[in-house]
């Protein structure tokens, strides 16, 4: 009779430890500690020991895990196992999108914005990123249409309103850009990246005094945008407004982030208002500015494309262009090697040989060879 009850009794139980067995290993308290401490690796880990193969939602936290650490490749296979369970999982399309773009290949992630969209058509994000990724992937016309819907969806988002409203400068839809624009900035005119780009509407539209209006407001509001304030410097010099101009540099200089056009905007000022010194002095500075080093090089890699394609008169004068801002000896050297070896003209290289004898200073083995070969040759020339 004993062994009847006790059997029974387990019977009974059984169903009860099978649930046990089928219960979630995974402590949802334990990956929410690990999240909030920004522990996504250590997240992750715990969670590959315990997720069930087949249960979508942990899958997803693991690839969100994933991501979050950086760890794409292993994101990027949790989430296709988490599309195989749920093909209109959006936290999949979207981190895939996501991990696509930063691997720049945007036409692999238009798919899963574009399957975003399909599951929510009335999202102003998917919208954003998609047109995005359409513009990465060369796709001007679709990046313009998903970005005016974005905009259409979400009227209030100030980066959206701000890049819209560059895209109709950019296509010369000026009544379309000030209509977005200023829309916007009637509600909420503190918002830097429509400002600019209204900066930019009215610039290219020639409305000065528009553009000057914006560039007070943005400079008693303290924001640096040496970019936005170039469009502000040359409308001011433009509109007469020459105490202006000269204020917007100077604003910039002050945070030593003027660029060159608004230094020489802010010179010309300074001639207008008969203050020559001044304006040299920034002139000055303009010159310093364009003899870039790399200036040099640029003339250098064309003399010697020219050079390659048989051009030596072309080749020559880049050289000389070269040495003439930077007075570098071996752009002589280089003249007088063309003139030697490819024009015949050995008494032009003869000069010029002597004029880099003279000046250079060799300061490694290849320039100290350089400067023998070019001693040896002088005295072949002479003889």
């Amino acid at each position: 009779m004993k062994c009847i009850v006790t059997t029974s009794l387990l019977l009974a139980l059984l169903p009860v430890f099978a649930n046990a067995q089928m219960q979630d290993p995974v402590n949802p308290a334990i990956v929410m500690e690990y999240m909030q401490s920004q522990l996504y690796d250590q997240a992750a880990i715990y969670l590959k020991e315990r997720v069930e193969p087949d249960n979508a939602k942990q899958l997803s936290t693991l690839g969100y895990c994933y991501y979050m650490s950086a760890q794409f490749s292993e994101a990027e296979t949790t989430f296709h196992q988490v599309l195989s369970l749920d093909s209109n999982s959006t936290q999949a399309h979207f981190y895939l999108g996501g991990i696509q773009m930063q691997r720049s290949q945007p036409e692999a992630a238009v798919h899963h914005y574009f399957k975003l969209i399909a599951l929510q058509p009335g999202s102003a994000n998917y919208h954003k990123l998609l047109s995005h990724a359409c513009a990465e992937a060369k796709k001007p016309d679709s990046a313009f249409t998903f970005l005016k819907e974005a905009a259409r969806l979400n009227p209030k988002d100030a980066k959206t309103i701000g890049s819209l409203g560059n895209e109709y400068v950019d296509r010369k839809m000026y009544v379309q850009a000030d209509s977005v624009l200023n829309t916007f900035l009637a509600m909420d005119s503190t918002q830097f990246q429509v400002t600019a780009a209204a900066v930019r509407s009215a610039y290219f539209q020639r409305q000065y005094k528009r553009v000057t209006t914006i560039g007070n407001y943005l400079m008693q509001s303290h924001v640096m945008s040496p970019l936005t304030f170039t469009y502000v410097s040359a409308a001011a010099y433009y509109d007469r407004q020459y105490e202006l101009c000269i204020r917007t540099y100077e604003y910039l200089q002050l945070m030593n982030q003027a660029p060159e056009m608004v230094l020489y905007y802010g010179a010309l000022a300074h001639s207008a208002l008969k203050q020559y010194d001044k304006s040299n002095d920034l002139l000055n500075v303009c010159v310093n500015l364009a003899k870039s080093k790399n200036l040099e090089d640029y003339y250098g890699a064309m003399a010697d494309n020219y050079e390659k394609v048989k051009q030596y008169k072309t080749a020559i004068a880049y050289q000389d262009s070269a040495y003439y801002l930077f007075r570098n000896p071996q752009r002589q050297y280089a003249i007088g090697r063309i003139y030697d070896a490819y024009l015949g003209n050995t008494t032009a290289a003869r000069k010029y040989y002597h004029q880099y004898f003279v000046r250079a200073k060799p300061e490694d083995a290849q320039d100290s060879a350089i400067h023998r070969f070019v001693r040896d040759r002088m005295k072949q020339l002479t003889n």
